[in-house]
């Protein structure tokens, strides 16, 4: 009788490591980001000191752009598992941009 036992292949449980990893740092960087904390600031500001921070955050919103291209090829590499984080990223980023737009729509 062969009482061995299977392991997984390295590749395979290095892939899901990095992956679970990946989806913890994600989390934790979109729970709070310092982008939220800038926004609740700006609206404590005067008038024409927020239209002046405003300019220069509406330069910063193209940042928030996600790249789907690059995602896109990501989950085909993760045969489809990043399709989660990548719809956690692009929802930051649209959330992120429609708060600068809403806020510049306000002025």
């Amino acid at each position: 009788m062969n009482n061995t036992v299977q392991q997984a292949d390295p590749f395979i449980t290095a892939f899901f490591g990095i992956f679970y990893i990946t989806l913890i740092v994600i989390y934790f960087r979109y729970k709070k980001s310092k982008h939220t904390k800038k926004i609740d600031e700006l609206r404590k500001l005067p008038v024409e000191e927020r239209k002046f921070q405003l300019l220069k955050l509406q330069g910063k919103s193209t940042k928030y752009k996600t790249n789907h291209i690059l995602h896109l090829l990501l989950t085909l590499f993760m045969l489809g598992l990043w399709i989660i984080p990548w719809f956690f990223i692009a929802q930051s980023n649209s959330a992120k941009r429609s708060e600068i737009d809403k806020l510049i729509e306000e002025m």
